[in-house]
């Protein structure tokens, strides 16, 4: 019975982390089909079972406070290892990408001036969100 209780609480924790990075990763829902394959992976992936506990931590910390987990990611980088933000985050983008109708995998052709305008913008986009994920890291202690 508690282990039953305790496997809900890890399926309802992993359930919320999906549909909370995937909002962060691509500013829309995840699909029910996403959610159940991130849960999947956490329960067969060795990788994914044997994260440190204090990067866990870390990664309750974002959720709970709703914090912007893609800004933050990169700050969280500090050896060879991957943070398991990091983790969670690519497993995000790979369960994405296996997935054929998400748009930000499939190719799309601008003109050149659109095209160049679209990096322009995203490089600007980015900046000031990595200058927010850095604030959030340092106000909320994130180390």
């Amino acid at each position: 019975m508690f282990a039953e209780k305790e496997e809900n609480s890890e399926i309802n924790t992993l359930t919320t982390e999906a549909k909370y990075l995937y909002f962060h990763f691509f500013q829309r829902i995840a699909s029910n089909q996403f959610v159940k394959l991130y849960i999947k992976a956490h329960m067969e992936s060795e990788w994914l079972m044997d994260l440190p506990q204090s990067e866990l931590a870390q990664v309750r910390t974002i959720l709970d406070k709703k914090l912007d987990a893609v800004a933050i990611e990169p700050w969280l980088r500090k050896s060879i290892r991957l943070h398991a933000l990091s983790s969670k985050l690519l497993l995000v983008s790979y369960l994405s990408e296996c997935d054929t109708m998400n748009q930000e995998y499939s190719r799309k052709y601008l003109s050149g001036s659109l095209s160049i305008l679209k990096i322009i913008t995203l490089s600007i986009k980015s900046f000031f969100r990595l200058m927010r994920g850095f604030l959030q890291k340092f106000f909320y202690g994130i180390n």
